[in-house]
């Protein structure tokens, strides 16, 4: 605890990070802080998730179509993890899928920067990611506006720079998890609202930005819109799940220490520490036959359920694109970020999403 991870040591833990955060570290000067290994699996979730989850424990089955669903009446999921003490591959990835943020409503203000090659800066965008569960709630009414055949309304918002600014997408999930989600944007330059095809879920939301909506939280679609996947292991991981929110030292939030890269710009700190287990599970986009992507691999945490490693192969088999992300509780030093239960906040820290 205290050490810094580096081009220098990287090799001895090797086995304990994604392919493409292992050439960050070794190639391109990425550093990575050990924090203290965590001894409190509550502080791993939202306050009311976690009493979701303790309350709705075994009470999940998959049904005859592969949904989630409550087994008593088969009605969709109340809250919380379906599958805390998850075995197989899809209880793993439904843990994510019913809901990426674990709140009922998240809406995630972002600074976005888009590294060139060279490590200059070629892009900053600002914007606002909202996630709106209708069903799997864990508060208030068991669905929202009655709203049971849907799964969560997604949005994202562009506010700067002002040539991006008013570009919205809107991805309405439904709860069956064999439908496509419908995807609708709104340009500036047109004026209009057009809707996307399916497939344009892999395709970067603006120039520059590496982020697919696919890749949300490992489970940007669907999760029966994806097929062959399996449980290939069971594995120690370094995973970022405190230590990462800036709230006492910047105003806005805002990770603003950097380095690595040929300009000192391409990294934020983060800190890492050991889970002694993640399931690691693969996946192929099955409903999408002209999808760019050839499977996924992800990591998942075995005390939480939460995603913590994530790397995408194109279709020749060859390592493609990460999203390392940091969660945690909304603390540093004395300065806490509370919900309106005394509880701290838990959510996303901050976001690396490398394409090699």
């Amino acid at each position: 605890v205290g050490d810094t991870i580096d081009s220098k040591n990287v090799e001895h833990v090797k086995h304990l990070l994604d392919e493409i955060t292992f050439i960050q570290v070794s190639q391109q000067g990425r550093k990575i802080i050990i924090g203290p290994p965590t001894t409190d699996v509550s502080t791993m979730y939202p306050y009311t998730f976690f009493q979701a989850t303790l309350k709705n424990a075994g009470k999940a089955k998959f049904d005859a179509t592969g949904n989630v669903v409550e087994a008593a009446t088969g009605d969709p999921w109340i809250g919380g993890t379906p599958f805390p003490d998850m075995k197989t591959a899809n209880e793993a990835i439904a843990n994510i899928t019913l809901s990426w943020g674990r709140h009922d409503l998240s809406q995630y203000a972002i600074r976005d920067y888009d590294i060139n090659p060279n490590g200059t800066r070629a892009y900053q965008y600002d914007f606002l990611w909202t996630e709106l569960n209708t069903t799997a709630r864990t508060e208030g009414a068991r669905y929202f506006q009655g709203k049971k055949d849907m799964l969560r309304y997604q949005s994202v918002f562009f506010t700067a720079p002002q040539e991006q600014a008013g570009a919205s997408f809107l991805c309405p999930w439904y709860y069956d998890q064999r439908k496509l989600p419908e995807l609708y944007g709104y340009l500036p330059q047109f004026r209009r609202v057009r809707q996307f095809p399916a497939n344009q879920r892999f395709e970067p939301l603006g120039p520059g930005i590496t982020l697919f909506l696919s890749d949300a939280w490992g489970g940007g679609d669907p999760m029966l819109t994806w097929g062959d996947t399996k449980l290939i292991g069971r594995e120690p991981h370094l995973v970022s799940c405190k230590g990462n929110w800036k709230g006492k030292e910047h105003p806005n939030w805002e990770n603003t220490h950097f380095h690595g890269g040929a300009k000192g710009l391409s990294f934020m700190d983060t800190v890492m520490e050991l889970s002694p287990e993640c399931l690691v599970v693969e996946s192929s986009p099955t409903g999408y036959p002209r999808a760019p992507v050839g499977k996924k691999r992800m990591w998942i945490d075995a005390r939480n359920g939460m995603l913590s490693g994530y790397v995408t192969y194109d279709r020749r088999g060859k390592v493609w694109k990460q999203v390392d992300a940091a969660f945690g509780q909304q603390i540093q030093g004395n300065v806490v970020n509370k919900d309106k239960f005394g509880y701290p906040h838990w959510s996303v820290a901050h976001v690396h999403i490398g394409d090699v």
